[in-house]
């Protein structure tokens, strides 16, 4: 728990150093017990992003690729909390076990249902692992758009502005696929049109659920609650 503690500190201090994070629904993440944190993924620092953010008082999960357990650097890291490798590109039955357990245990477990960083910057079709792990482990999902994080480069300090919406569940009565639409569709509702991308289309397969949102403004940002 120290080795995790003092990782969050240093993620803090990383992004202090590149970013002026702005959160607005802080306060969503003290719920008790278990919860999924599902966002949208636009940078390599999206981990470290999502990990400052969760409260001290959780203890954290997550899911990466295998291909970040050869860098001794990202394995250090990501071991310093209960990381969970998953083989990418095919159903790794062991690793979603793994997570499930996780969330079982209380844990809070940060995921990016897209699966990979965005290559536009606006959203992809997401997988439907999340909304199983969900289903599985009986946890919550709390939604989080972000965005500003694209920017960060030499010289170059933007401001990163992240929404954290309500805490959802599931919903049985739904398909693995619709219920997947209904979570993105919420992400996408939290971020500006241009960062909407496949759920801003009449093209996501979402239906009715997405032609709700082709015209909804992003919700309002507050810029008082820096990390």
């Amino acid at each position: 728990m120290r080795r995790e503690q003092l990782v969050k500190t240093i993620a803090r201090l990383v992004l202090w150093l590149v970013a002026d994070v702005r959160v607005d629904g802080a306060e969503k993440l003290e719920c008790d017990g278990a919860y999924l944190l599902c966002g949208n993924h636009l940078h390599l620092l999206d981990s470290i992003l999502i990990y400052s953010i969760i409260p001290a008082s959780k203890h954290v999960g997550a899911v990466a690729a295998n291909k970040w357990r050869a860098n001794p650097i990202t394995r250090w890291i990501l071991e310093s909390i209960d990381i969970v490798w998953i083989r990418r590109g095919e159903v790794d039955r062991v690793a979603l076990k793994s997570v499930v357990a996780q969330l079982k245990r209380g844990h809070v477990v940060g995921i990016a249902p897209e699966g990979t960083r965005s290559k536009t910057g606006a959203l992809q079709q997401a997988h439907n692992g999340a909304t199983w792990l969900a289903r599985a482990a009986d946890a919550p999902i709390i939604p989080v758009a972000h965005w500003g994080i694209e920017q960060i480069g030499f010289l170059k300090r933007p401001t990163v502005q992240v929404h954290i919406g309500d805490s959802m569940v599931t919903n049985r009565n739904l398909g693995l696929a619709e219920d997947t639409c209904r979570l993105m569709l919420v992400i996408a509702a939290m971020l500006p049109a241009k960062y909407r991308g496949y759920y801003a289309s009449e093209e996501s397969g979402c239906g009715q659920l997405g032609s709700e949102i082709q015209n909804v403004d992003p919700l309002p940002i507050s810029l008082e609650n820096p990390i």
